[in-house]
């Protein structure tokens, strides 16, 4: 029986060279009132990649909120009203 050997390299980017995007606007002080209808435009987020690719959004845990994932723009998709209950 003949063992062979291998070599392999993981190759990781320089960490100079993959920057995570960040927030150009601060996000942090959104208004939303409970009477805003679905359909209204919360805000929209903004970022920048320091290499230039696309930023893509994505939010998570809610169903009462979507944002699109190229514009950044948040809307409502459901009714706010915190008497209704599930």
């Amino acid at each position: 029986m003949t063992w062979g050997h291998s070599d392999h390299k993981l190759l990781l980017p320089d960490a100079a060279g993959n920057l995570p995007p960040t927030f150009t606007r601060d996000n942090n002080n959104a208004v939303l009132s409970e009477s805003a209808p679905v359909g209204h435009q919360v805000f929209q987020l903004q970022g920048s990649d320091p290499e230039g690719s696309p930023v893509h959004y994505g939010l998570f845990g809610t169903d009462y909120l979507r944002v699109d994932r190229d514009t950044g723009v948040v809307t409502v998709v459901k009714s706010l009203d915190r008497e209704v209950t599930n």
